[in-house]
This record gives structure tokens, sequence and C-alpha cells, in this order.
């Protein structure tokens, strides 16, 4: 009987050391993982910040192959850095728990797809403002200019989550060393570092290619590009006037009136300056659109 009570105590001692060689093991790896998401962190992130930079110092300089390059790459370095730092900011413990419970992800996707509809409204509003006829018949450069105001508004969120992991690891460094007069870790510098940037970079976006101006503007040259018809099937007007159909029946249509290098469309200042004083619909003319071939043409059968 007490042999037995012993081989029973010696198995779930034994059992009790496996647990722990585990759990050893787990925390190893769960190191290991940290390291080199840490390690891979800093590498990707200071290549992408001297992209930006680099595009940034030649942003001025003629087109070529080279700032082509840097231009995407700033784009894709903007992407990675975003990547990262919501990847590293998923590591805290607490935030990978108030995520993964229940409705965290089904209250998280109704508030992105309430940015969606409020940029969607916004987008058409603008281009309402822009033309005086309605969004709709501006499909392309409503649906990015839908896309330029949500980037805008994910980037405000972006900075304010950001920014706390940037103050909670400045905070503990700067206590370490008023306490120890030294750095406590070296790859939590480079990390805040690397979240200065990010931070800054966000900032730029907001105020540079993202600002209420620019994307103004940004919709107006969209609806030019894309929405405008190179050529037209109207009556009564030139067939190298690209013109935007109105409606569904097609019968009006909403003239684009730039056809040739000294007569372009509006730049940014000129566009600005109409626009302060709601007469860019005043540049583009709508007319009746007679015997519009796309439309009478019967469909292929």
């Amino acid at each position: 009987m007490t042999h037995l009570s012993e081989n029973k105590i010696l198995e779930k001692l034994q059992s009790i050391e496996n647990e722990i060689k585990v759990i050893k093991n787990g925390n190893i790896l769960t190191l290991i993982e940290e390291e080199k998401f840490t390690s891979f962190f800093i590498w990707i992130g200071a290549i992408s910040i001297i992209i930006i930079f680099s595009y940034y110092l030649n942003i001025n300089e003629e087109s070529n192959f080279f700032r082509i390059f840097l231009f995407w790459g700033s784009v894709g370095g903007k992407i990675i850095l975003s990547i990262l730092i919501l990847n590293y900011i998923f590591r805290f413990h607490f935030v990978e728990y108030f995520f993964n419970l229940k409705f965290t992800k089904l209250i998280s996707g109704l508030i992105f797809s309430a940015i969606i509809l409020y940029s969607n409204s916004k987008a058409s509003i603008l281009l309402n403002d822009i033309f005086h006829i309605s969004a709709t018949n501006f499909p392309y450069s409503l649906t990015f200019t839908t896309a330029l105001y949500s980037i805008n508004y994910i980037s405000n969120t972006f900075f304010i989550i950001a920014f706390f992991p940037l103050i909670f690891l400045a905070t503990l460094e700067i206590n370490y060393y008023v306490n120890e007069k030294k750095i406590q870790s070296s790859k939590n510098i480079w990390i805040i570092i690397i979240l200065i940037f990010s931070l800054l970079f966000t900032l730029g976006l907001q105020n540079r290619e993202f600002s209420d101006n620019s994307i103004r503007y940004k919709a107006y040259q969209l609806a030019l590009m894309m929405d405008f018809d190179s050529k037209n099937s109207c009556e009564g007007i030139p067939n190298n006037l690209s013109v935007a159909y109105i409606g569904s029946n097609q019968q009006k249509v909403i003239i684009n009136p730039y056809i040739s290098e000294n007569n372009k469309p509006l730049n940014f200042e000129d566009f600005l300056m109409n626009s302060k004083n709601n007469s860019i619909n005043l540049l583009f003319p709508i007319q009746p659109c007679i015997n519009n071939i796309k439309i009478n043409t019967p469909p292929n059968t």
C-alpha cells in the first residue's frame, strides 16, 4: 500500500517536472521569437525610413526611373512601417487579450465600416461641390476619393495608437537612465527612433498628401482623368473634347474644355483660388447630348 502511494507520488512529481519543462521551453521559444521580431523590426524599419527620406530629398528632381523607384519605395515603406508598428503593439499581452475578446473584432469592424461610409459621404459632397452635379456621375473618382479620405482618418487612428508605446518605452528608458546612469536597451532606443519617424511621416501625410486642399485637388484631377470620356458621340460637341455623361439615360454631359498643352486643367494654386470662389463648375459647361451613339446603338446579341 505504501509502495503504491510512493509510486503515485513519484509519478505526480514526474508529471509536474515535465510540465515545468514545457513551460520553460515555451518561455524560451517566446523570447527567441520576440528577439527575432525586434531585430526584424529594427532592420526593416530603418531601411524603410532611409528610402522614404531619400524620396523626400529628391522630390523636386525631374521624373526618372530612380525617382519613380523612390516614390513607390516610399509608399511601400510607409505601409511596411504601419504593419510593423501595429504588430509590435499587438505583442503587448493586454492588447492581445483585449483584441481577442468576443466583441472587440465586431466593434472594430463596425467602426471601420463607419469610416468607409463617412468617407464616401465626404467624397460625394466634395465632388458635388466642385462640379455641381451628383457624384454618382463620377464613379471612379468617387471610389478613389473615398479611399483617400479613409486613409486620412485611419492614419489619425494609427497616430494615436502608435503614440502610446512611444511614450511607454521613452518613459521606461528615461526612468532607467535617471536611476542607473546608463541605457537599459539599445534596441529599445532604435524602436523609439523608428516610432518617432513613423509619427512624423504620418503627420506629413495628413498635412501634405492627405490635407483637405490636397484631397480636393486630387478628386478634381481624378475626375478629369478617369471619369471624362476622351471621345464623345454627341452632336454639336467637338470630338476632341472629353465629357462625362450625366444621369442614367445619359442625355446630358459635362464638358472638359481643356484640350491642349496651352489650354490645360487648372494647376493646384489656380484650382484653390477658383474653388474658394465656388466657380470651378463654371469652367465645365453642361449641354444636352443629342444622338448619343453610345445610347442608341443596340447591344450585341
